[in-house]
């Protein structure tokens, strides 16, 4: 398309196809072809070379970039298919020191433990890697003379004691460190965590409340009225306190995983474990149910140490015995001893079935379960210690290895266990710096924790069961990318909440709780295990249940648990009554907190409801503007 057909000026250096670019302009140019060759014969003379070695050399520099370009595609495969972390751990002098950790588990403790030992010993160490061999050398001695004095099983044997544990402190003065501003600003805030925060949610409610009342003042309100305000709005503005503070914490704090032991060679002996399931029976296809679940379970969880079992009660009832219920039993029995030969033959059974025979309880007037799903655990527990006057009157399974059972997992009948979850758990309360240390002139659990609390989430079969599930649910399923998510108790005091499905240690939950509660006397007590107990929320660890399918259902869970928390309001007293009598309460300021924080939620809605009928009524000012502010 140039004017009078006048070919293109050539350029300087051949480059990519400038041979082929030029045959290909020749022949669209035609009248041009001649002055076309002439140039490029001209510039081919030049250099030395022919046509034919111009095509052959851009030939060869093409196979070139193709072989490189391969070459480059398949290093970086290579580079994805190596471990690196395993790589990085062989040539890092720090690695090899801490693993001279003198019990040992330093090796035993997955990458991500490990990782973070390492990175405790960069952050005490200037940036040198001599002086970072020095502190890990000095952090291996430490334990060294622990272990020593107290042996290799104490706490502070373990190199992780004087690397993130208590004695940190310690290795920070041997070492010379001087943590920066930051750090100490953080180290204050934790030192002071129960006074900050609940200083911080009294203080937030407290201006909330008073601009309610300055609200009710502006409206020339009397002083008696001014009173009735600040009571409607205490609650509603205490959650928003609680919900502004919670915020704060996790934006200031990075939550961090509990240290464990990487058990994925196997679950040794002495963590033998049992996954409960405490539920009624009432049916024989809700029996078999219940053993296809435990199944699934089951099999997403293969270990020779790991067994299962069904705690079972029937219903209340006005008899001790009722019509048709020894079928209901005989199916529960044959599918636990189905599944032991199916998979348990010619070894240790991996299935159980432990079920109760009813009680009279004056106070309710019907045959019952004692004491409902706590009654369960309790006697299960017992039994496990060699009691033989539990109420259980069923026992399917061979007893022998129930005495060296030590850690019991309780899910709920509905519960999903994912796969490999109870070996995470167990790996997890296996580390010696989270393994309970119970102070009986307290009578509870004061370092460690005796109980561990996953991750629940909904599934998503429940979650999209009904319009009201799929509005409510929130998230469901499993995450396949599950890492520790932010908790304040957990974050800020080191301590979370039970909610009745976790791993727990059975010889500290029996020291913690014997004798604890009245018959009779608590439905919900699942915080109240939790307080004494001491619970982690092992949040990179997750369990799936079912969400209500309706408002019904979802209520009527609600009443339980709302029931089941003033239930616990004696925590906040003095003395609280036990078995035994009256007993000075030991707890923390931030456990009652629980209890209290339990209580004012459940007062929230119909506070709201009382808040927002007030102001469309009596209220002065703009029912707009108090309802907005609800």
């Amino acid at each position: 398309s140039r004017p009078n057909g006048a070919p293109p000026p050539l350029p300087d250096v051949l480059h990519v196809a400038f041979v082929d670019q030029l045959l290909q302009r020749m022949r669209e140019y035609g009248a041009g072809a001649a002055e076309f060759r002439k140039k490029l014969e001209e510039r081919l003379d030049a250099s030395g070379a022919t046509v034919e070695d111009a095509v052959r050399a851009e030939h060869q520099r093409r196979a070139m970039n193709h072989l490189s370009m391969g070459n480059s595609i398949t290093s970086l495969r290579l580079c994805s298919s190596i471990d690196w972390n395993e790589y990085v751990e062989g040539v890092s002098l720090i690695e090899h020191i801490l693993r001279r950790d003198p019990p040992g588990l330093y090796a035993r403790m997955d990458f991500a433990s490990r990782d973070r030992y390492r990175h405790a010993v960069e952050q005490l160490a200037e940036p040198s890697g001599e002086a970072q061999v020095r502190v890990a050398l000095r952090a291996v001695e430490s334990a060294r003379q622990m272990a020593e004095t107290l042996g290799t099983g104490a706490r502070t044997a373990h190199v992780g004691y004087h690397l993130i544990g208590p004695g940190r402190r310690e290795l920070e003065t041997d070492v010379a460190y001087h943590p920066p501003l930051r750090q100490r600003l953080e180290r204050h805030l934790f030192r002071h965590s129960t006074p900050v925060y609940l200083g911080s949610i009294a203080l937030l409610t407290a201006l909330g409340v008073a601009g309610a009342v300055a609200a009710s003042r502006a409206a020339s309100a009397p002083n008696w009225l001014a009173v009735w305000v600040a009571v409607l709005a205490m609650i509603p503005a205490s959650e928003l306190a609680v919900a502004i503070l919670q915020r704060v914490v996790h934006r200031i704090i990075v939550p961090k995983a509990l240290p464990r032991l990487d058990l994925r060679t196997g679950i040794p002996e002495v963590a033998r474990t049992m996954v409960v399931v405490p539920t009624i029976i009432s049916s024989v296809e809700g029996a078999r149910a219940l053993v296809e679940h435990l199944e699934v379970n089951a099999l997403g969880n293969r270990d020779p140490y790991i067994h299962f079992a069904l705690l079972t009660d029937f219903p209340d009832a006005d008899s001790e015995r009722l019509a048709g219920e020894d079928g209901v039993l005989s199916a529960a029995v044959a599918g636990i001893e189905a599944l032991n030969a199916r998979y348990a033959q010619g070894t240790v059974d991996r299935f159980y079935l432990f079920h109760r025979g009813r009680r009279w309880n004056a106070s309710e007037g019907v045959w019952m379960g004692w004491e409902r799903k706590r009654g369960k655990l309790e006697e299960f527990n017992r039994l496990l210690r060699g009691a033989t006057d539990t109420s259980f009157t069923v026992r399917v399974g061979d007893p022998a290895p129930l005495a060296s059972v030590r850690y019991c997992l309780t899910l709920d009948s509905d519960t999903r266990l994912p796969r490999d979850a109870a070996r995470r758990l167990i790996g997890v309360i296996e580390h010696p710096l989270n393994r309970p240390r119970f102070d009986a002139r307290v009578g509870r659990v004061v370092e460690g924790y005796g109980i561990l609390q996953p991750r629940v989430s909904v599934t998503m079969a429940s979650a999209a069961g009904s319009r009201f599930a799929r509005a409510y649910s929130g998230h469901t399923g499993v995450d396949p990318y599950s890492t520790a998510v932010s908790d304040t108790y957990q974050d800020l005091f080191g301590e979370g909440s039970f909610t009745g499905k976790g791993l727990y240690d059975v010889d500290t939950f029996m020291a913690a709780l014997a004798g604890r509660v009245p018959e009779n006397a608590l439905l919900s007590h699942d915080l109240f295990e939790g307080l004494f107990a001491r619970c982690a929320l092992v949040s990179d660890v997750e369990l799936v249940d079912d969400f209500p399918s309706n408002v019904l259902t979802h209520a009527r869970r609600q009443h339980r648990w709302v029931r089941g928390d003033w239930q616990v309001l004696f925590c906040l007293l003095p003395v609280m009554p036990t078995r035994h009598g009256l007993e000075r309460t030991q707890l923390p300021l931030i456990s009652r907190w629980k209890v209290l924080d339990n209580l004012r939620r459940s007062l929230l809605a119909p506070a709201l409801v009382a808040f927002l009928g007030s102001a469309w009524t009596w209220l002065p000012g703009s029912p707009l503007g108090w309802t907005l502010a609800a």
